[in-house]
C-alpha cells in the first residue's frame, strides 16, 4: 500500500480508539487503511526519511548496493567524527575540528531537517525531528560542535538499524503470504491449459510438478510426491502424498508429480484464507499499542516543557546558564519516544507472523494479549477433539441374521458407495474389499439413509428413524450406526465411533501448563460418548445434548465464574461446526479449526489452519512470548530514558550519553522484538 496514502489518511479513523469495547475491537478490520501500514506509520514520525532513502521496496540488488554504500557512509563518519573530538582535546587544529564537525552534521542531519520542515508544514510542532533539531542546534550555540554532529549521528545509525529491522519483519511477512502460485495447468477432458488460479472451478483437475506450489485446496486424483508443508503447518518434514490425500493451497511439491481436484474455489482456499487473516491481522492494534501511541504523541510535547522548566530551574538554583541549557538538552535528546513507539508494534507484528508460519492467524495484537492470558478454554468436541466424521469401528451382526458378516459388509459397500454421507464414505475408504453385487434403483432419503434393490432383493440401510418408517424393528446402540435391513429383516448394524486426535491428551495437558487452568467439553452427543472422550484427555467437567443455544447459556456461565474470580484471566471457546459460532464469537479468544463453517472462521479470533491440536499449545506460547516482550521493551525505553534525564539534571549533562541511551534502547527493543520472529515456538 503506498505510504504517502497511508500518511493522507490517518486521522480519518474513529473506531481504531476505542480499547474498552469487545465489540469494536472485533471488527476493527473495518477500520481506517492507515492501520495497514501501522509500522509505516508508527515509523513516519521518527524515520520516514529514512525509510525512503534505506532501499525499501527496491529489488534485492539495489537494496544490497545500498547497504554497502551505507556501511560506507557510516564508517567514513564515525572516523570524521573522532577527528571531531580529538580537536576538543587539543590533538587536532580547532577549526579542523570544528570543519569536521559540520560535515557529519551536514551529511547526516539532511533528513531530519527534512522531516521537521515537513511536519512544521502540516502545523505538527513537537515532533522527534523538531526535538533533535532544537537539542542539536542548541549544541551547536553552546560551542559544542562535536556533540552536536555526535548527536545527529548517532540518532541516524539508531534509525537505520532500526528501519532495516523493520524492512526485514516487513518482508518476512511479505514473503509468507505469497505462498501459492498465480496461474495453474488445468487438464480436463485430456487437454491442458494455463489459467489464472482464481478462474479455476471446483471439480476442475489441476496438474501439479515438481517445485510448483499448491495454488488450491483438493485432493490427490493420480500420481504421488512429497510436499513441504512448512508454510501452511509449520512442520519441517516433508508429507507424503498419495491418491485420497488432501492438499491444501500453500504446500510446495519436492518431488513426483500429482493431479489435484479442487475442492475450493481460490477465495476460500487455505491459502487465500491465510493471506487476508494475516493482512487483516498486521492492521489491528492491540490495547498496549494504542495506548503507546497515545503515550508518544503527548510525551514529546510533555518534554519539550519539562525541558523548559529545567532550564530555568537550573539557571536559578546554579547560576549557570550553559550548564542549565546542557540539562534541558539532555532532557530533550533522552525523550524521544522513538524506541517504543516503534518496538512495540513491531513486536506484536514479529508474534503475527511467527504464528502464522506454524499454521495459526491471530485476528490481531488485541488478540495476542487475550490469548497470553488464557484461563478457561472450552472445547466443542466434534470436530475439535475428534475427527469431524465418525470413523468405521465395526459390524455387529443380528442374532437371526440371514446374511453372514462378510456378506453383510460386501452388500453395504455396493450400496454405500452410492450414498454421499459421511458414515457412508467413511465406511467405503476404511473396508477396502473389492464387491460386484448389482446395486438398482438407489434413494437417497435425506437425514435418513438410503433404499435400492441388491441382486433383485429390497433393501434399507441408514438411522433408527429410517427403519421404523420401513417397519424394521432393530435395537437401539450408543453409538452411531448404520442399520440394515434386507426384505424387510433387520440383518445387522455398522458401528461408528468419534476417533480422538492424535496426542490430544498431552496437547491439553500441554494447555495446562501453560495457564490453562480451566479446561471444559461442550457437545450435542450423549453422555457415555462425550465422558469417554472427557476420560480420555483427563478431563472432569464436561456437558453433553447441548443445543446451540443452550452451549452458549453454558459458556457465559463460565465466563462470569471465570470474571469473578479473576477479571484479567480470558475465557476461549474453540470449536469448527456452524452451531460453534455464537460461541465463539461471545468468548474472549474465540479459535476455530480451520476445516470449520465458513462463519465459524470469520467469527473467530485465532484461526489453526490445520486442525491440528498441538498448534494450540503454540498459540499460548508465541501469545506469551510476544507480550513478555512487550513488556520488555516498555521497560526497558522508559527505564533508560528517566536514568539519562535524572543523571543529566542532578549530576553531569551529557549529550553524548543522552543519544546513545536514547539509541540503544530503541536498537536493545528492536532485536528484542525481532526475537520472536526466530523463536522455535
Amino acid at each position: 500500500m503506498d505510504k504517502n496514502k497511508l500518511n493522507k489518511n490517518e486521522h480519518k479513523c474513529c473506531c481504531c480508539h476505542d480499547d474498552t469495547s469487545r465489540n469494536n475491537n472485533k471488527n476493527e478490520n473495518n477500520c481506517c487503511e492507515h492501520e495497514q501500514g501501522e509500522l509505516e506509520h508508527s515509523r513516519h514520525g521518527h524515520g520516514e526519511a529514512h525509510c525512503h532513502s534505506s532501499g525499501c521496496g527496491h529489488s534485492h540488488e539495489h537494496g544490497e548496493k545500498t547497504t554497502s554504500v551505507q556501511i560506507i557512509s557510516y564508517t567514513v563518519g564515525a572516523v570524521i567524527l573522532l577527528l571531531a573530538f580529538l580537536g576538543e582535546f587539543g590533538h587536532l587544529n580547532k577549526y579542523a575540528a570544528i570543519a569536521c564537525a559540520i560535515v557529519v552534521y551536514a551529511f547526516f542531519a539532511k533528513d531530519v531537517w527534512v522531516g521537521a520542515f515537513n511536519d512544521l508544514s502540516q502545523k505538527k510542532i513537537f515532533t522527534e525531528f523538531t526535538l533533535m533539531c532544537i537539542a542539536t542546534v542548541g549544541a551547536i550555540a553552546l560551542g559544542e560542535f562535536a556533540d552536536a554532529a555526535a548527536v545527529i549521528y548517532l540518532y541516524s545509525l539508531g534509525e537505520r538499524i532500526s528501519g532495516e529491522a523493520y524492512t526485514r519483519s516487513k518482508r518476512n511477512i511479505s514473503e509468507l503470504i505469497e505462498i501459492t502460485e498465480e496461474n495453474v495447468t488445468v487438464v480436463n477432458g485430456g487437454t491442458a491449459k494455463t489459467l489464472p488460479a482464481a478462474e479455476v472451478n471446483v471439480g476442475d483437475v489441476i496438474s501439479v510438478r515438481v517445485g510448483d506450489k499448491i495454488a488450491l485446496d483438493g485432493v490427490v486424483v493420480d500420481g504421488n510426491g512429497f510436499a513441504d508443508t512448512a508454510a501452511i503447518t509449520g512442520e519441517s518434514v516433508p508429507r507424503e502424498l498419495v491418491v485420497g490425500s488432501k492438499c491444501l493451497s500453500g504446500f510446495t511439491l519436492l518431488s513426483g508429480a500429482i493431479y489435484i481436484k479442487v475442492e475450493e474455489k481460490y477465495e476460500a482456499s487455505t491459502a487465500s484464507k491465510l493471506k487476508a487473516a494475516v493482512e487483516r491481522a498486521s492492521r489491528q492494534k492491540a490495547v498496549r499499542e494504542k495506548r503507546i501511541t497515545r503515550f508518544a504523541s503527548v510525551f514529546t510535547p510533555i518534554a519539550f516543557c519539562v525541558a523548559v522548566v529545567v532550564l530555568f530551574a537550573s539557571w536559578l538554583i546554579n547560576g549557570n546558564f550553559v550548564s542549565a541549557l546542557r540539562s534541558s538538552l539532555v532532557v530533550l535528546v533522552a525523550s524521544c519516544p522513538c524506541s517504543l513507539v516503534l518496538s512495540v508494534p513491531l513486536a506484536y507484528f514479529s508474534g503475527i507472523g511467527r504464528a502464522a508460519k506454524r499454521g495459526i492467524v491471530f485476528r490481531g495484537g488485541q488478540t495476542i494479549d487475550n490469548v497470553a492470558e488464557l484461563g478457561t478454554l472450552v472445547f466443542d468436541k466434534t470436530g475439535t477433539l475428534t475427527s469431524a466424521s465418525p470413523v468405521f469401528a465395526g459390524v455387529i451382526v443380528a442374532e437371526n441374521s440371514p446374511l453372514s458378516k462378510t456378506q453383510l459388509l460386501d452388500m453395504s459397500k455396493s450400496a454405500l458407495l452410492k450414498s454421499p454421507h459421511a458414515f457412508a464414505r467413511s465406511f467405503c475408504e476404511k473396508y477396502a474389499e473389492r464387491v460386484s453385487y448389482a446395486v438398482d434403483g438407489v434413494k437417497n432419503i435425506g437425514g435418513r439413509g438410503l433404499v435400492c434393490l441388491i441382486n433383485g432383493k429390497k433393501s434399507a440401510f441408514g438411522n433408527q428413524k429410517l427403519m421404523g418408517e420401513l417397519g424394521v424393528k432393530v435395537p437401539s446402540i450408543d453409538e452411531s450406526g448404520i442399520y440394515v435391513a434386507v426384505e424387510g429383516v433387520y440383518c445387522g448394524v455398522l458401528v461408528f465411533e468419534a476417533e480422538l486426535k492424535k496426542n490430544a491428551l498431552s496437547h491439553v495437558s500441554e494447555l495446562r501448563a501453560n495457564g490453562a487452568h480451566r479446561v471444559v467439553i461442550m457437545s450435542g452427543d450423549n453422555e457415555k460418548t462425550v465422558k469417554s472422550v472427557a476420560d480420555k484427555i483427563s478431563v472432569s467437567e464436561y456437558y453433553s445434548e447441548l443445543k446451540p443455544d443452550e452451549k452458549l447459556a453454558r459458556l457465559e456461565h463460565i465466563y462470569k465464574e471465570e470474571k469473578r474470580l479473576n477479571p484479567r484471566r480470558s475465557v476461549g471457546f474453540c470449536g469448527d461446526g456452524l452451531n460453534d459460532s455464537a460461541a465463539i464469537a461471545r468468548a474472549d479468544v474465540g479459535i476455530a479449526m480451520g476445516s470449520g463453517s465458513a462463519l465459524t472462521v470469520e467469527s473467530a479470533d485465532v484461526v489453526i489452519i490445520d486442525d491440528d491440536l498441538g498448534r494450540l499449545g503454540d498459540m499460548v506460547s508465541i501469545a506469551k512470548k510476544t507480550v513478555s516482550a512487550v513488556n520488555q521493551n516498555i521497560a526497558i525505553s522508559l527505564g533508560a530514558k528517566i536514568a539519562v534525564v535524572l543523571m543529566g539534571i542532578f549530576w553531569y549533562p551529557s549529550l553524548e550519553l543522552a543519544v546513545v541511551a536514547d539509541v540503544g534502547a530503541a536498537v536493545v527493543t528492536v532485536l528484542n522484538a525481532m526475537r520472536i520472529g526466530k523463536s522455535r515456538k
